[in-house]
């Protein structure tokens, strides 16, 4: 992997851009849980920069749960549990 390269931040925009023109939507947040924040730096940056969405980082649970607990969640709850967070 070259330097500045952040391959998740790709997948994730190809991935966007794809599902609205496929659609005809439009996606205006997207709640982002903190650890992927590190897993890929730039992925904030390039929605608000390319697509116009705003990124919204948060802690997925609260901090008195234990950090197992996030991790044992399918994907699809991590996701409805992001989209909640952000409505709030």
């Amino acid at each position: 992997m070259k330097m500045g390269e952040d391959l998740i931040a790709d997948y994730v925009i190809a991935e966007v851009q794809r599902y609205e023109h496929e659609n005809f939507a439009k996606f205006i947040g997207a709640g982002l849980p903190t650890t992927l924040k590190y897993m890929s730096p730039s992925l904030c940056s390039r929605l608000w920069l390319e697509l116009d969405i705003v990124p919204i980082v948060m802690r997925p649970d609260d901090e008195h749960k234990d950090k197992s607990f996030w991790d044992v969640k399918r994907v699809d709850e991590q996701a409805d549990s992001m989209a909640r967070k952000c409505i709030m």
